[in-house]
């Protein structure tokens, strides 16, 4: 029998991705994709507008889901993406000043 404290399935196979790198990279891209915490107005389209709010309804979701699953895991994602973006620049500067 389940109770209030035992968390459930979903909730344990969504833990079981954020101790893994590979899951919370794949959990971030969906959550970018949603276009979760972007505006989601289009300037005189209407029917654009519905589509991003359809897209951040699922962000909204997810991003629930795993703050509920590991109240930190959505800043180390943060933070995690922020660091491999700048890892890529730095690459990308650096391959750039030696082929020139």
């Amino acid at each position: 029998m389940k109770t209030d404290t035992q968390p459930t399935q979903d909730e344990r196979d969504l833990r079981s991705l954020l101790q893994s790198a590979c899951g919370r990279r794949v959990l971030w891209r969906i959550l970018r994709a949603a276009r979760t915490g972007e505006n989601a107005f289009c300037v005189q389209n209407s029917h654009a507008t519905a589509y991003v709010c359809g897209q951040q309804s699922i962000g909204a979701w997810l991003s629930e889901e795993i703050w509920r699953a590991e109240p930190s895991a959505l800043a180390r994602m943060r933070l995690e993406s922020e660091s491999a973006q700048r890892a890529r620049r730095q690459n990308e500067e650096k391959e750039y000043h030696d082929n020139p």
